[in-house]
C-alpha cells in the first residue's frame, strides 16, 4: 500500500486503498456486522497502515488548539473496562477508583464516557471511540499493543511497567510498612500469603519486598510460611494459603496478605478454625477498601489513596490533552497505615516461633 506524502487521509482515501466503496468504510467503523470479516479486517489494517482512525476531528481540533496555544475546550476521556473481566462496580477496589475519576472530572469539567468492550471487537470499538484520550484501570493483557494505533493518549493505573504513562503506588513500600509494622510489633516470625509471582509485576514486587524485609530484619526464613498461588479469587486465596500454613508443624504469629481481599479469605479461614485474631494470629492487608473497616476484628491495612489513584489519572491525562503532549510517566499517590484491630503486640521473646494449631482445637472442642 502506498499513500502520497502530504495526502489527507480521510474515508474515501481508505476506501480507494482498500480497494472497497465509501459507504463499506462507513459501516466498518461504524462498528455494523454486515461487512464481510475478511473485508472488515482489510479496512482496519489499511486504516492501522495509513495512520487513519474515525476521530480525525478530534486530532484537528487538538493540533487546532495547540497551534492557538488555546486549551480545547471541550474534552472527554474515555473510561476502558472489558466485559470479560466482569462487571467492576461490584468490586470495592476499582469502584473507589472510579468514583476517584468521576469526581476529578467533574472538578476538571472533563467529560467521561464508559467505553465496555469484548476482546473480539477491542480494535475496531475503540478506533471509532469519540474521545480524547484513554483511561484503562488496570493493565489489560489484551489492550498491549492496541493502545499505539489508538492515536490518542492512554494512561494506565496500577501498570506495574515501564514505557506508559502510569498512576500507581510504591508496590514494595506496601509490604516494607507491612512488615515494619509487625515488628515494631514484637513479632519475629511473619508469613505471607499472594499470588503466584509470575502472573503480573505488582504481586512479584510485593513478594520481592517481602523476601527482602526478611533479611534485612535478620529473621530466619521459614518457607513453610509462605504461599504464592495462582488460586483464582483473592478472598479463596486467603483462605487457601492460611489451611496451607496450618498443615505446618509450626506456623507464623503474624501473616501480610496480598491485599485486603486476600486477607479477608485469611480472616475466614481462621475463624472456621477456631483461631483467634488477633489473640493467636495477627493479618495485615493492603489497599483499604471498605469491607476491611467491616470485618470481624476490623483489618488492620496498608491503605492505598485509591480514589485519588483516580484523579490524578485524569490530572495526567487531562494535561496530555491540553499540551498536545504525551510521553511514558509515573505518578505515584501517598500510602499510609490504618491500624485497627487485626495486629497484637506481643512482647520481645513472646511466641516468636509460632502457634500449635492442636492447641486451638482443643480449646474449641472443650
Amino acid at each position: 500500500m502506498k499513500v502520497e506524502t502530504g495526502k489527507m487521509i480521510d474515508q474515501d482515501e481508505i476506501a480507494r486503498l482498500a480497494g472497497v466503496s465509501q459507504s463499506t468504510v462507513s459501516l466498518v467503523f461504524n462498528g455494523k456486522t454486515t461487512v464481510a470479516e475478511k473485508t472488515r479486517q482489510r479496512v482496519l489494517e489499511v486504516a492501522r497502515m495509513a495512520g487513519y482512525h474515525p476521530n480525525m476531528n478530534i486530532e484537528a481540533r487538538r493540533l487546532a488548539s495547540r497551534r492557538s496555544k488555546t486549551p480545547p475546550q471541550f474534552k472527554n476521556i474515555g473510561l476502558v473496562w472489558s466485559v470479560n473481566y466482569g462487571e467492576f462496580l461490584h468490586n470495592s477496589f476499582f469502584r473507589m477508583i472510579f468514583e476517584g475519576i468521576l469526581a476529578e472530572g467533574f472538578r476538571s469539567k472533563v467529560s467521561i464516557s464508559h467505553l465496555f468492550f469484548s476482546i473480539e471487537d477491542r480494535e475496531s470499538f475503540l478506533l471509532h471511540a469519540p474521545v480524547d484520550g484513554f483511561i484503562f484501570p488496570i493493565f489489560m493483557p489484551e489492550m498491549h499493543g492496541v493502545a499505539p494505533v489508538l492515536g490518542r493518549p492512554v494512561v494506565v493505573i496500577l501498570s506495574g511497567r515501564e514505557g506508559v504513562a502510569d498512576v500507581t503506588v510504591d508496590n514494595r513500600q506496601t509490604v516494607e510498612m507491612a512488615f515494619d509494622l509487625l515488628y515494631e510489633a514484637g513479632h519475629r516470625r511473619i508469613g505471607y500469603i499472594g499470588p503466584a509471582v509470575r502472573d503480573f509485576p505488582m504481586a512479584h514486587d510485593r513478594w520481592d519486598a517481602f523476601s527482602r524485609r526478611v533479611v534485612e530484619r535478620g529473621l530466619v526464613s521459614h518457607i513453610q510460611d509462605v504461599v504464592l498461588s495462582p488460586v483464582a479469587g483473592y478472598r479463596e486465596l486467603g483462605a487457601y494459603g492460611l489451611e496451607q500454613i496450618l498443615g505446618q508443624p509450626t506456623h507464623p504469629t503474624a501473616i501480610i496478605a496480598y491485599n485486603d481481599m486476600t486477607a479477608l479469605g485469611v480472616l475466614d479461614r481462621a475463624r472456621e478454625r477456631g483461631i483467634r485474631v488477633p489473640e493467636d494470629l495477627s493479618v495485615v492487608g493492603i489497599d483499604g477498601i471498605p469491607e476491611g473497616e467491616r470485618s470481624e476484628p476490623p483489618l488492620t491495612t496498608v491503605s492505598i489513596d485509591l480514589k485519588g489513584l483516580g484523579a490524578a489519572a485524569v490530572r495526567l491525562l487531562d494535561e496530555f490533552i491540553s499540551k498536545g503532549e504525551y510521553h511514558a510517566v509515573q505518578r505515584v499517590v501517598d500510602l499510609r497505615i490504618e491500624e485497627r484491630g487485626s495486629v497484637k503486640r506481643i512482647l520481645p521473646g513472646g511466641p516468636a516461633k509460632g502457634f500449635n494449631i492442636g492447641a486451638f482445637e482443643a480449646d474449641t472442642a472443650s
